[in-house]
């Protein structure tokens, strides 16, 4: 009753829920669990009108950044070309026996799709496209601190890393015709939080005002190298706030909304700081994030997405629990996302995405 909606069809998208692998695999090692979890997603795309071969964007999330290497290989094996953009994170997922959690995003039945690639750049060494898109919106594959040129990793303290993503973004947006200008959503993940108050910095020196909707949280990446990885999505030439008359500071690190034609795409919200039971952390987030859609004159029955980050896997459930009794409807389609928080003292975050 209180697990996330299988899916979610809205402005011509499908958002599938996070899938870990069947009761049956779960005593089998990476590739069995890819490859169930793979074809669970395509199962359930394929009941809502799509299909894995139309998936725009998937985001991973493995327990143990070891099993890389193996969940590249058979996650390859569906998708011989134009693979969708990817992120992968060092998450454990919410199921204890799991070594891989993997939620999506497709195009629905008769909306279009394209994967598109920088000039001058080789192809992807991961089995991933560098940029998707359905109508005017584009995603973005996570972005790591790499040469998109050579594909060299770029060595360096957090201001050469982070200057680089953006290079990088600056490229994957030119080939969609796009810029920063464009970005509607930011997901930021720094492996140390000592990072954070540094990666605001630079991340407001490179994003230009007004800044996109944003969550930022704290988990390894693939490579121990890597202090930083970014994913971005944008929208052609309707990039605007969500809400009317809104006066965002231009030093603002993130709007609260921001609205991509009939997409919009909500910052992450929080709970108290003070201690508190978790549902009341996330009573407190969901109210937060209820207070945005309705400066848009949304509701919650406009929500598509919901991403929950939570900094204890024993919280899920009872944060999901509490999503659920303040909208007073059954949850939409959603992954949960178990990593460490920041400000470091939240328990409980929630980011969105609605259609109107």
């Amino acid at each position: 009753m209180d697990a996330f909606a299988p899916a979610t069809t809205a402005g011509g998208l499908v958002y599938v829920s996070g899938v870990s692998a069947g009761q049956a695999a779960l005593a089998e090692p990476v590739p069995g669990q890819v490859t169930d979890v793979l074809r669970r997603l395509d199962l359930t795309l394929l009941e809502y009108g799509s299909s894995l071969t139309r998936a725009l964007s998937i985001h991973v999330q493995v327990r143990h950044a070891a099993d890389f290497a193996a969940m590249n290989a058979a996650y390859a094996r569906f998708f011989p070309s134009a693979p969708p953009v990817r992120t992968t994170v060092v998450a454990p997922p919410e199921s204890s026996g799991a070594l891989v959690q993997m939620s999506a995003v497709a195009a629905a039945a008769g909306a279009p799709r394209e994967v598109l690639h920088p000039a001058g750049w080789p192809v992807s060494p991961n089995p991933y496209s560098y940029a998707a898109r359905s109508g005017d919106l584009v995603f973005l594959a996570g972005l790591v601190p790499r040469d998109g040129r050579t594909n060299a990793v770029v060595t360096g303290d957090l201001e050469t890393q982070i200057a680089s993503i953006f290079c990088n973004a600056t490229d994957v947006l030119g080939a969609a015709g796009l810029s920063l200008a464009d970005v509607v959503s930011a997901r930021v993940y720094l492996t140390d939080p000592a990072h954070a108050p540094a990666a605001e910095e630079y991340y407001r020196r490179h994003m230009p005002p007004p800044r996109p909707a944003r969550s930022i949280v704290v988990a390894a990446l693939m490579n121990p190298a890597y202090l930083v990885e970014m994913t971005f999505v944008a929208m052609a030439g309707k990039r605007a706030l969500g809400f009317p008359d809104a006066a965002i500071p231009d030093d603002a690190i993130a709007s609260p909304l921001m609205r991509g034609g009939s997409h919009l795409f909500l910052s992450a919200t929080d709970g108290d700081y003070a201690p508190a039971a978790i549902d009341a952390h996330a009573r407190t987030a969901t109210g937060r994030l209820l207070n945005s859609l309705r400066q848009a004159g949304l509701a919650w029955a406009d929500v598509a997405d919901i991403t929950l980050q939570v900094s204890d896997a024993a919280h899920a459930a009872t944060a999901r629990r509490a999503i659920r009794e303040s909208m007073l409807q059954p949850l939409p389609a959603g992954t949960t996302l178990i990593c460490g928080l920041l400000p470091h003292d939240a328990r409980v975050q929630i980011s969105a995405t609605a259609v109107s």
